[in-house]
């Protein structure tokens, strides 16, 4: 971290601290909260489904209070990786016509058990909705009631996820829609199994029909499903408005805040897009893509020190990834520290050769050429085409005829896109005709 970044760190932070001291209602921060699997030990095959729907449960339920966002993980790693601060776990076994379920809240850090409790209801499919009441009430007392009354649509969504072939999921989600027409995640999940493979009208088809039921699903729900249809039709119009009216009854959810962040931007409304993001990381401070996004909007604003900032943050989330300095090097291409950018990009290159399929280096090489050293350009640039040849990249030289023209070697450049162009190869020579008749545009050559 350089003192520059220090510095503009520590004078955000002066700032957003002092404006929430001087501010009547803070927003409250998110909590993250994993939900491991519930093992089976009853010895009865008949009940493995009992388990994953006991997961699903309790995170619809947890998921609709606005300071806590749950998830289901497989373990303990994948949920650290999530930056969750406690897992939930445990076991479930029958005695006799009950179910007794062993259930233990952790730190996700040090793995230190924080709470336990055991849970008991009938073993049959109506014991299950109790016991996830009773679960979710345990880790949160505020938990809503499941959006479901029926066991019957609540296992259907459980089996439909887990089961091994799309046949089988088809069939859960029918059945569950027979129990409660209502059940609007059963819908969301019926339609991302098609997506899965592939099979974008049959999804569309599942979406229509949801919609179809009107106010049978909560508004929420409505929304959610409009916006997986937006995304399937490519309709951006639709997509802003669902993702609108979601994001203002869910403000916990990061994700979605920094969806409806871009798609205000590429409306090029850059101030409602960065205030969205400044909400977003005081509600959700430890999700790394809203202040990698927060960066962006405030250069894009013209404000450094802010961006700085924000990258500071980002870092400190994400100490050994590449991007974060990769997106350094693109703020300072922004502002024009085309050395600084030459620098943040190899070194994003360095930590992670693979990220972008090597494409730093070309970065790199572009911000050194920005400064007129095209000793050093080059030379990045070569680094650069050995490893894209070296991967068997068929595009390597036409990224070389590309640079040489941009370089202002020109006609060494456009003798080797006309090579390319009648090489006969497929999908590099349609490119390398397409560029050549761009520079011809460009140039008033004909």
């Amino acid at each position: 971290m350089s003192s520059s970044l220090l510095r503009g760190w520590l004078l955000f932070t002066a700032a957003w601290l002092a404006a929430a001291g001087c501010s009547p209602s803070r927003p409250q921060t998110v909590q993250r909260l994993a939900v491991l699997p519930f093992e089976n030990l009853s010895g009865d095959p008949s009940l493995e489904w009992v388990g994953p729907a006991l997961r699903e449960g309790i995170v619809l339920q947890l998921n609709t209070l606005p300071h806590l966002r749950a998830g289901m993980f497989q373990n303990a790693r994948d949920a650290a990786s999530a930056r969750a601060k406690i897992v939930v776990t445990g076991y479930f076994v029958r005695t006799g016509s009950r179910l007794r379920l062993e259930a233990e809240q952790r730190r996700t850090d040090t793995g230190k058990v924080l709470a336990q409790r055991r849970l008991e209801s009938p073993a049959g499919s109506e014991g299950v909705l109790p016991l996830c009441a009773e679960l979710a009430r345990w880790l949160d007392p505020g938990a809503p009631p499941l959006e479901t009354s029926s066991p019957g649509a609540l296992r259907a969504l459980a089996e439909g996820r887990t089961s091994p072939t799309l046949t089988a999921a088809l069939e859960a989600f029918e059945r569950g829609a027979q129990a409660d027409p209502g059940f609007g995640p059963l819908y969301i999940a019926w339609a991302q199994a098609l997506l899965q493979y592939n099979q974008s009208a049959a999804a569309l088809g599942v979406l229509r029909r949801a919609q179809e039921l009107g106010e049978r699903i909560p508004a929420r729900r409505r929304a959610e499903i409009a916006m997986l249809r937006a995304r399937v039709e490519g309709d951006r119009a639709a997509l802003r408005k669902a993702a609108a009216e979601l994001a203002a009854t869910t403000p916990s959810d990061t994700g979605l805040q920094v969806e409806l962040s871009r798609l205000e931007a590429a409306e090029g409304n850059y101030d409602a897009g960065a205030q969205r993001l400044r909400r977003a990381v005081q509600v959700d401070p430890e999700e790394p893509s809203a202040w990698n996004d927060l960066a962006y909007a405030e250069a894009r604003l013209g404000r450094r020190t802010e961006a700085q900032a924000a990258l500071v943050a980002y870092q400190r989330l994400a100490p050994r990834e590449a991007n974060p300095l990769d997106s350094l090097g693109d703020i300072c291409y922004h502002f024009g520290e085309f050395e600084a950018a030459a620098k943040a990009y190899q070194e994003a290159f360095d930590r992670d050769p693979s990220f972008l399929g090597g494409a730093t280096l070309y970065k790199a090489a572009r911000a050194k050429l920005m400064l007129g050293d095209l000793p050093g350009a080059r030379e990045i640039l070569r680094r650069y085409l050995e490893l894209r040849r070296r991967g068997g990249d068929p595009l390597a030289d036409f990224v070389h005829a590309d640079w040489l023209y941009l370089a202002g070697e020109r006609e060494e450049g456009r003798r080797t896109m006309e090579a390319l162009a009648g090489s006969g190869a497929g999908e590099v020579s349609e490119l390398a005709r397409s560029r050549l008749a761009l520079w011809n545009l460009t140039s008033g050559r004909k």
